[in-house]
């Protein structure tokens, strides 16, 4: 399973990785990480 969210965490693809943080992850909105993948989204 690891190996499957270290794909969905790769950089090409920010929309996946800000969601695979967010729901897959359980991180929160306030992750630093989960920040930069946010303003990633809009660059």
């Amino acid at each position: 399973m690891n190996n499957v969210i270290n794909w969905l965490l790769e950089d090409d693809t920010p929309q996946i990785k800000y969601r695979t943080m967010i729901e897959l992850q359980g991180r929160t909105k306030d992750d630093i990480e989960v920040k930069k993948a946010y303003d990633n989204l809009w660059c």
